[in-house]
């Protein structure tokens, strides 16, 4: 008979390390990136710049301008109605794009714009707020975002990560895992205040962007045995708790992608049988394998690391 703790990614978000500290990206920390989120990456990638004045604001709430990575522009256009649709609480409300923009259109009135196409109300109420952008961030003072907000002049805020996620723009450079950690506290709390950042901005360089990926667990384990000569397989909802679970995930991970001691020190070479929790919790409960997946959906799911050719799936077992 053999029997196997299963662990695998249930979900992920990922941040800037530069949109971190910033005041207005309080609101978008959630209770995911504090509790619900016990295992986290720093991943480093060629930084992705805005190229500020080459934003303009066109035709069907498109925008368009460009990016600058590894001193290659690329050339960009989206669609802010798309992104604010998205939102579930938008898609609650409306039916579809359209009703939505008719909705919000029809706020924005006066002689100068009477006859004018939803679009071309939105160009005429809205524009780039080029003294508040960076090459970190596009402000948009966006008439969509006011309506929504009842007429007060909300921002819409974006970072490049965020368009080449939403859009699947295919501009992204390669994602490599420098640091492989976990929490069992207040995993925001933990990024925010994090002891290696001295050491990893040590040897960063400007030229690069730390993206910190937040991610929850799900857990179970797969048991096989033999009954009247047939193979027979059950998969249950595993026993252990969430930390005992992040603890092993944790180990595995940082065994599998981290070869040489940088920013990763402990567990580095180690053999998971050694490890507290699969020593107290796995063994004494006739466990003799470990099955960590790590499955990420999307382009920014496409990691690897120093030692290890990036995929969007990695599984990684082990014999205890």
């Amino acid at each position: 008979m053999s029997k196997a703790f299963h662990g695998y990614i249930d979900k992920y978000q990922f941040f800037p390390k530069s949109s971190i500290y910033d005041e207005f990206n309080k609101e978008r920390v959630s209770e995911f990136n504090r509790h619900s989120a016990t295992l986290y990456f720093i991943v480093k990638t060629p930084k992705v710049k805005f190229i500020i004045d080459s934003f303009e604001i066109v035709d069907n709430f498109c925008i368009r301008g460009s990016f600058l990575i590894d001193d290659k522009t690329i050339d960009v256009i989206f669609n802010a109605a798309k992104i604010w649709f998205d939102a579930p609480v938008i898609k609650e409300k409306f039916k579809d794009i359209d009703k939505f923009t008719d909705y919000c259109m029809s706020q924005w009135g006066g002689p100068e714009i009477e006859g004018a196409s939803n679009a071309e109300k939105y160009i005429s109420s809205s524009e780039i707020n080029l003294d508040k952008s960076n090459e970190n961030y596009l402000r948009i003072n966006c008439a969509l975002s006011t309506a929504l907000s009842n007429g007060k002049n909300k921002e819409l805020i974006l970072t490049p990560y965020q368009l080449i996620n939403f859009f699947e723009m295919d501009c992204l450079g390669n994602l490599e895992i420098i640091y492989i950690g976990k929490s069992n506290d207040d995993t925001w709390r933990r990024i925010y205040n994090h002891n290696k950042w001295g050491l990893i901005e040590e040897f960063h360089e400007s030229t690069d962007e730390l993206l910190i990926y937040f991610m929850s667990l799900d857990k179970s384990y797969i048991e096989n045995q033999q009954l009247d000569g047939l193979n027979v397989t059950h998969r249950n909802e595993s026993e252990l708790s969430i930390e005992d679970a992040t603890n092993i995930m944790e180990a595995s991970m940082i065994i599998h992608f981290m070869k040489e001691k940088k920013f990763n020190i402990e567990l580095v070479g180690s053999n998971i049988s050694t490890i507290k929790s699969v020593k107290e919790e796995l063994l004494p409960n006739n466990y003799n394998k470990i099955l960590v997946e790590v499955s990420l959906d999307g382009l920014f799911g496409y990691l690897g690391s120093p030692s290890i050719e990036a995929s969007n799936n990695h599984k990684i077992e082990y014999e205890i």
